[in-house]
């Protein structure tokens, strides 16, 4: 995500994207907001991390065997 003038920028980038397609824009055209964006990478990190756990614990059950 660009951050040039902060939440400014964002707004404007929506606002040009909107008159550019003249209003006809699908809402996944638009750059995500930032409680979006967190929320996609917290989620991102928690799989992430149980991919993580479920590899180690396969490692540990092989070692064991």
């Amino acid at each position: 995500m660009c951050q040039i003038d902060g939440k400014k920028y964002q707004v404007v980038l929506r606002y040009e994207i909107h008159c550019a397609e003249g209003g006809k824009v699908e809402p996944v055209a638009f750059p995500p907001c930032e409680s979006s964006l967190r929320l996609h990478v917290t989620i991102a990190n928690y799989q992430l991390q149980c991919e993580s756990y479920r590899s180690i614990l396969a490692i540990i059950h092989f070692c064991d065997a």
